[in-house]
Parts: C-alpha cells; sequence; structure tokens
C-alpha cells in the first residue's frame, strides 16, 4: 500500500528537492524544502510538499478537514518510520542506500517519460489511422489451414511432389513423427497477421481445398501449406479498440523517447574489455 509513497519519499531523503528553503533541515529525514504544515514529528518539521505529495498520491483533497487529518496521520507515521530507520542504522547500509537511488532513478525516469506521452498525446485521427492500419494488416477473412514444416528444402519439395497424387491429411499424419518434420498438422483458424509473412500473399492467392503450388521458406523452415476453409471476419470496431490503441501509441513514444535520450548520451564503460 505504501509502496507508491515510499518511493517519492525516499527521492526525497536523498536530494534536497527544489523550492524554498524554509524547512529544509540539514539532520532530518526528510530532506525537501517548502513552507512548514504545522506537522512536526520528534522535533523534525514536516513541510507541506510533502503531504501534497501523499495526498496526489492517494487521490484525497486536503481542502476537506477530514482527508486533510489523515494526510497528516499516514505522513508523519512515514517520517516517524524513517526516523525510526535512521536509528536503527539503515541508512548507513550501502545496499539499502542503492536500492532507495534505483527507486529514484525508476520514479524521476518515469515522470520523465509520463510527461513525453502527455506532450504527444495521439489525436481521435491518429488513433483512426492507426485502427485502419492494424485492420488491413489483418484483412477481412479468416483461413482454416494446415501445414507441414520441413528443416531442409529438398525434403519439403519432395513432399510437394506428393502432395499432387496424396492426400494432404495423410501425408500430415505420415511425416509428423519423422525425422526433419518440425510440425506436421492442421493449425485451425487463423488471421493474416497471425501467419510468417512470406505465406500471407500466398494464402490469398489459394482457393478453398487447394495445396501452395509450392514450398515457402520463414525463419522457422520451409512450409507447404493447405487452405482448407475461408470464412469472413469482423474485427473489434474503432470505439472498442480505441483506448487499447491509444495506449499501444503511447508505449510507443515512450520506447521511442527513451531510445533517443540512450542514443544521445556518452556512455562509456559498457562493453566487456572497459
Amino acid at each position: 500500500m505504501f509502496k507508491p509513497i515510499m518511493i517519492a519519499l525516499a527521492a526525497c531523503l536523498l536530494i534536497a528537492c527544489g523550492g524554498s528553503p524554509d524547512t529544509s533541515q540539514g539532520d532530518g529525514v526528510v530532506r525537501l524544502s517548502g513552507s512548514a504544515s504545522g506537522v512536526i514529528v520528534n522535533g523534525e518539521s514536516i513541510p507541506q510538499p510533502l503531504l501534497e505529495a501523499y495526498a496526489r498520491k492517494r487521490g484525497w483533497n486536503l481542502t476537506d478537514p477530514g482527508q486533510m487529518a489523515q494526510v497528516k496521520e499516514k505522513t508523519a507515521e512515514l517520517v516517524a518510520m524513517a526516523q525510526a530507520a535512521q536509528s536503527a542504522g539503515l541508512y548507513d547500509d550501502a545496499q539499502l542506500r542503492a536500492d532507495m537511488a534505483l527507486e529514484q532513478l525508476n520514479f524521476i525516469a518515469g515522470q520523465l517519460l509520463e510527461r513525453e506521452q502527455q506532450a504527444n498525446e495521439p489525436s481521435d485521427a491518429e488513433l483512426r489511422a492507426e485502427y485502419d492500419r492494424e485492420k488491413a494488416k489483418i484483412g477481412e477473412h479468416e483461413y482454416r489451414i494446415g501445414h507441414i514444416l520441413f528443416d531442409q528444402q529438398a525434403q519439403a519439395e519432395q513432399v510437394l511432389a506428393e502432395s499432387k497424387a496424396d492426400d494432404f491429411d495423410a501425408l500430415m499424419a505420415r511425416y509428423q513423427d519423422q525425422a526433419g518434420i518440425r510440425e506436421a498438422r492442421e493449425i485451425g483458424w487463423v488471421k493474416r497477421n497471425q501467419l510468417p509473412e512470406v505465406l500471407r500473399e500466398p494464402l490469398q492467392g489459394l482457393t478453398a481445398g487447394s495445396v501452395a503450388g509450392q514450398v515457402y521458406q520463414s525463419e522457422f523452415g520451409w512450409h507447404l501449406l493447405k487452405l482448407y476453409e475461408i470464412r469472413e471476419f469482423e474485427g473489434p470496431s474503432f470505439a472498442q479498440l480505441k483506448d487499447a490503441i491509444r495506449q499501444s501509441l503511447q508505449r510507443k513514444v515512450a520506447a521511442d523517447y527513451a531510445r533517443q535520450v540512450r542514443e544521445a548520451a556518452k556512455i562509456d564503460g559498457l562493453s566487456a574489455s572497459e
């Protein structure tokens, strides 16, 4: 329950935050500047910004007297626990300080990425365009297919020749346990984007009940493909996927920004030889 608050408190314990120096104390556990809140724990004045931070994390309203009282009580409890930890020597524990430093770094990095996402909030037009792109990838049909997946092209070509005179299901049963066969089975209903890219275009050229006229190589091996059936597919609407698309685009914004920051940074000592 206290983890988000402890992360924020850890940040304040490790560095002095910006603001007016009204209550900043060199000997206290809270290294945070700001106006006094009126709450004092074992002689240490709790700054008002710390109460405000607690209230934000919990979604409480400081103008409500009852909620303000709870914020003061819970924040005072945290400070008292931090003081007890200091007295017990926890602040001298190198591993604990490293853990606190890591929490601070994670927290501030998360805040930076969140601001970048807010500054690049996708518009409805961008969300719709992404929906249309994904819909085009998926297509408007589902396919019931079977395939035999080979390690080597030569064996795949041999079975392709056999498929012209033999039943494909019988071939799958015959070869499924043989050496050089990675898989031989009916896959079932799939959408175009669920298949290796090399199979998507050939699949659309097949008619129901037909076997592909050649084998195709993907990163998994050599495929011999049969299309059993085709049926129409209507995916979720834009309204149903809008929030998920927004989240996906925001994750991409965060990942791209983190990569840009990393690439722009001068970082030494990463190689094993350094």
